[in-house]
């Protein structure tokens, strides 16, 4: 998969951008192997991630959030949520809030579902609404900064 990066750059509010073009079906696990592989290099910006989802590593950084969002593009297959639209998601304190394509939102413990099976969205509806309304700061004003 790294001879098929075509594009990995930082834009102007900060945030890194990889392209990834090919042929052939690439799984999400591919491009984190990628990007591993790139961080390992110092070609990717900032501190490692890893903190949100692997037991027993350092977590000195979990009170920053992670945000995460993707674009919906014309070759999705219908199968996969992007197909619906852009999606955006946000981890904090171990908790997961993820904005659908199609408007359906999503709220996971990561410190004890951290396969998301269990949705805790109606379940709690005040950190579902706390999380919303980062999320929402966050991808008005990525940087934070007035």
């Amino acid at each position: 998969i790294l001879e098929q990066i075509s594009l990995c750059r930082q834009d102007v509010q900060g945030h890194l951008e990889v392209v990834v073009l090919s042929s052939q079906l690439v799984s999400f696990g591919q491009v984190i192997e990628c990007l591993a592989v790139c961080a390992n290099a110092g070609l990717l910006p900032g501190r490692s991630l890893r903190h949100t989802w692997a037991a027993g590593s350092d977590t000195s950084h979990a009170a920053d959030p992670v945000l995460s969002s993707a674009r919906q593009t014309v070759r999705a297959s219908v199968d996969l949520p992007i197909s619906q639209g852009d999606m955006a998601a946000l981890i904090d304190e171990g908790h997961q809030f993820i904005q659908n394509g199609d408007g359906s939102e999503e709220l996971y413990d990561l410190r004890v579902d951290m396969a998301q099976h269990v949705d805790r969205l109606t379940r709690e509806p005040g950190l579902a609404d706390r999380l919303r309304a980062a999320l929402t700061r966050l991808l008005t004003n990525p940087t934070g900064r007035p």
